[in-house]
């Protein structure tokens, strides 16, 4: 059923994150503390949030020198060309 989340999960208080990007590369196969901080939007059905992984600041650290030597998209953000072929090529966006 097309857009089923928003017609029949949010008046029963069960909401969905859809179009999160970034350096989700980083965090595959791990367990993360998520926090979403949606920006106010008084009488709205939808809003900008900022999602982000939470980790030590070590874990930072290592995840942060991953970055560096991976490819990353036309947005800075990296990705594994290894997990993109898994995916069958879906969302490329370098």
């Amino acid at each position: 059923m097309y857009q089923m989340m928003h017609l029949w999960l949010f008046h029963k208080g069960i909401i969905h994150a859809e179009c999160v990007g970034g350096d989700i590369d980083l965090l595959v196969n791990r367990r993360v503390q998520v926090g979403c901080f949606p920006w106010r939007f008084v009488d709205g059905e939808a809003s900008i949030a900022r999602i982000v992984a939470m980790v030590g600041d070590g874990e930072y650290k290592q995840l942060m020198a991953k970055k560096a030597n991976m490819p990353k998209t036309r947005f800075g953000d990296c990705y594994d060309p290894v997990h993109v072929e898994r995916l069958g090529g879906r969302g490329k966006t370098y």
